[in-house]
This record gives structure tokens, sequence and C-alpha cells, in this order.
């Protein structure tokens, strides 16, 4: 005798429901649970995200930041001592500083190098790293900032400034004529061009402190590339500026280069100074030519006296232009 067929009776069609249903309201509390998981772990990370963003000053604010330290340090015996001629063997860490300026605009590429390449090489000191720039830096730009640890000090500028000769010299004044506690020395620096090699500071300061014997050395270092590198064009720049009268107007004269240059904090400050001046002082001169006449007419070595002025061939020292850096 065959078996009988069986159909759904209701009390199955009851059960296949209620099991449907069941599966229904857990899917739906899974995927709640999962979603409110999600949002909890995206605003932790944003939170995370937020807090690891790059110290964002105004110059009013780190100006501000330095008083207070300056505030601090009068009270602190082990504060070191400014570069003007240095101490020698005691005091605590010596402070350096590498300042830079990029607007929003810039190359990122080149200023990526320069910041991971400065860092590098200085692993070793007690630096901060300052790029001057006209807005907050986002997306690509601020993890860079971010992972290098670099201070962003927004300026302001109005479109005629912006393109004046030598804006950022002005730029470089303002921020070092605001600082209440001066670092032990200074690197100012094209930020798309320049590549650290090695400690620029290695000249100046012993980066083991305190060293037996040890001085802080408050001369500048800067750097000249080959002659007749630039087509006889800085010739006619310092001509320009100078009427003629220059040492550096000559074929025969190795340029010299104002993308870095490094050296004690008031030797640094002599150097923009002198620059600002001169820039401010005939439209027609421009950065180039100022820097090349100050140099090779002694006045930068005048203004900086007792300090010494050393001028090292370029891609020799412990810099090299990212141009130089991508041949090798």
């Amino acid at each position: 005798m065959p078996p009988s067929k069986r159909g759904l009776g209701p009390v199955r069609l009851l059960s296949l429901l209620a099991v449907v249903m069941l599966l229904v309201v857990s899917a739906a509390l899974l995927h709640a649970t999962i979603r409110k998981i999600t949002q909890a772990k995206q605003a932790a990370a944003s939170s995370a995200e937020e807090a690891r963003c790059p110290t964002v000053m105004s110059c009013e604010e780190q100006r501000a930041k330095h008083c207070a330290a300056s505030g601090r340090a009068a009270a602190t015996p082990a504060v070191s001592s400014s570069a003007g001629g240095g101490s020698g063997g005691g005091g605590s860490e010596p402070r350096v500083l590498v300042l830079a300026m990029a607007t929003v605009d810039t190359d990122i590429v080149g200023v990526n190098i320069f910041v991971r390449s400065c860092r590098i090489a200085l692993s070793q000191r007690n630096a901060d790293v300052v790029v001057l720039t006209d807005a907050r830096a986002t997306g690509d730009r601020r993890d860079i900032f971010q992972a290098s640890g670099v201070t962003e000090v927004v300026f302001t500028l109005d479109a005629s400034g912006a393109k004046a000769a030598g804006a950022r010299w002005t730029l470089f004044g303002d921020y070092l004529g605001g600082l209440a506690l001066k670092y032990d020395a200074v690197m100012i620096a094209d930020s798309t061009q320049t590549v650290c090699e090695e400690d620029p500071f290695d000249h100046l300061i012993p980066r083991v402190w305190p060293a037996d014997g040890a001085v802080k050395s408050a001369d500048l270092h800067t750097f000249e590339a080959t002659k007749g590198s630039d087509g006889g064009k800085l010739v006619d720049a310092v001509k320009a500026c100078t009427g003629g009268g220059s040492k550096a107007a000559s074929e025969e004269t190795s340029p010299v280069i104002s993308g870095v240059t490094v050296g004690g904090f008031d030797s640094i400050v002599a150097y923009v100074g002198l620059m600002n001046d001169r820039l401010s002082a005939k439209a027609e001169c421009t950065e180039e030519a100022v820097v090349n006449h100050i140099v090779r007419s002694g006045d930068l070595e005048a203004a900086l006296r007792p300090s010494k002025l050393v001028v090292h061939g370029h891609n020799e020292g412990f810099v090299v232009s990212l141009n130089r850096a991508k041949e090798v």
C-alpha cells in the first residue's frame, strides 16, 4: 500500500511562518547591531583623527605660546641660552628650528620630501618644523604634516603682497621677530626644492649635548652653485638692482643660492633683516640679486660680526636640491 501524501497542515504552516518571522527579526536585529558598531567605530576614528591633526596656529597664537614658554623659562635655570656666541659644556639640550613657507597651492610632492627628510635627519635633535601657510592643510597635505610633526602657522597676505618680490622674507622676519623664546639655531629653506641629506645643524651644535669643550656656533652657512649655471640671468638681475658695481655682477662669480641657509638664531635674524631692507629699497631688486650682492660685497659678513659667514658648494654639503636628488 503506497504511503499517503501529507500536505501542509495548519499546524505545520504556522510553525513554518513562525520560523520565517524569527529569522527576519533576527536578521533585523543583527543588522541594527552591526550598524551601531560601525557608527561607533567611525565616531571613534573621527575623534582620533581630529586629535592627531597637526597644530594650526595664527601668528598671534604662536607668539602667545612662546611668550608663555618664555615666562616659564625665566623661572627655570635649565632652559638653554640663545645662540649669540654660545656656551660650552652645560645647559639643557639645544633647541633648533626648521622654518619654511608653503602656500596651499605649493607642490605637495616637494613639500613631502622636504619635511620627511628633515625629520629623519633631525631624529636626534630637539627640533621644531614650522611651515608658514595661507590656509589649514587638508587631505594628503594634512596627513604629511601630521606624520612629520609639522606645526602650521597660518598667515594673512593680500594678493599684491603675495606677488611682491621676497614676500617670504617679510613673513620669516615677522615670525622670528615675534618669538619671545629664541632657538639656538635656525634653518630657513625652500620647502619644494630642498632635501636634507644630513643633520644641517651639525656644523653649529654637537648632536650629543652637553659635550666637553663644545661651543654653540652662531655662524651662518649658505650655498653657492656652479659658475654660469643660470645662463647670465643673475648678472643682469644684479646690475638692475645695484647699478652694476657689485662683485656679484660677474659671470666668473659662482651664484649664491637663497633656498637654504642655516645659522645661529641672531645670525639668521640679521640675515633676514638685511634681505628685507634691500628688497624693499628698490623695486628692481629680486631675491637672487640681493642675496648674491650682500654675500659677495661683504655686507652680510659685516652684519654678522663677530659671527662668520661660511659658503658651501651646493649639492656638496648637508642638503641637496630636489632636482639633484632625483638625478642620483
